[in-house]
């Protein structure tokens, strides 16, 4: 998933009465304007979803696009993106139905969207601990395809229980349940949602730290934010590792830094500079050799 845009939103969106369980408050009705490109495969499409919320006090925007099935968006078929009628179809969330309205033509559609929150989603917070969330983070949670098997493997992973903001923060940066159940079979969560967040911005994907971790088992996340963050790649890892070097994460990325890559490593070889260590080999590196 891709992450949450502040660029400049094409459509402004109203905000009028609408009902969902509060404390007899009504909530506002909240929609925005949607999209599809595609195919990007034959059973797949590009959505995006764009919404922006103006007042005298606050101006909110946001964008989210991905690839989605076709099969999960109800009432499209790829048939509708050349068909110059009306359309209209469901993106459905934990959080509610986000119900577009769009014309098709030119292998796209375009339209605006109104947004169906789900009434027991409130209470299946409040069940896990967490209070109802406002009209716009509910909105932004659907946005973001929310499952709340995310929250549930935050809480059994030992986070303590995120607050609602920090929820919708962790959807906006694309972390996933999978993400988090493979994090933690790896042994490598981070205890606070702000961990989670970076490691995952930094680029630390699960087969990535899988590899890493086979290679160096006790490689920490700050230690596995820092090789990605360097350009240690796996592939690099697994060459080292091939010609007999076993650094730590520190002298690998040293040797990244200082642009020692594993065809200079054999071309040393091939000239009798064998068995060198890792200072021996930026020294030559840094000298021009």
């Amino acid at each position: 998933m891709k992450r949450w845009s502040c660029a400049a939103i094409a459509a402004a969106l109203f905000a009028v009465a609408g009902g969902i369980a509060g404390a007899n408050e009504k909530a506002e009705q909240l929609g925005g304007s949607c999209g599809i490109q595609g195919p990007v495969r034959s059973d797949r499409v590009s959505l995006w979803l764009r919404y922006e919320r103006v007042t005298a006090t606050e101006h909110s925007n946001y964008s989210n696009e991905n690839d989605v099935p076709v099969a999960s968006l109800r009432g499209f078929s790829s048939a509708d993106l050349d068909n110059r009628s009306e359309h209209r179809f469901t993106v459905s969330s934990d959080a509610g139905d986000i119900v577009c309205t769009a014309l098709g033509g030119h292998g796209e559609l375009s339209g605006t969207f109104d947004f169906v929150p789900s009434a027991r989603f409130a209470d299946e917070l409040r069940r896990r601990g967490m209070s109802a969330p406002s009209s716009e983070d509910q909105l932004r949670l659907a946005l973001a395809h929310f499952k709340l098997s995310t929250l549930d493997a935050l809480l059994r992973s030992g986070f303590e229980r995120p607050s609602t903001a920090e929820l919708v923060g962790l959807t906006d940066h694309g972390v996933t349940d999978d993400y988090i159940i493979g994090m933690q079979q790896l042994r490598r969560v981070p205890k606070n949602i702000d961990g989670l967040v970076r490691m995952h911005d930094h680029g630390v994907e699960l087969d990535y730290a899988r590899t890493m971790l086979q290679i160096y088992p006790g490689s920490s996340v700050e230690d596995l934010i820092r090789a990605r963050d360097h350009g240690v790649s796996t592939a690099y890892t697994l060459q080292l590792s091939q010609m007999g070097y076993k650094p730590s994460i520190s002298d690998v990325v040293r040797l990244v830094d200082h642009g020692v890559t594993a065809a200079y490593i054999e071309r040393l070889r091939k000239h009798g500079y064998t068995h060198l260590s890792v200072d021996d080999l930026i020294r030559l590196r840094d000298s021009g050799v």
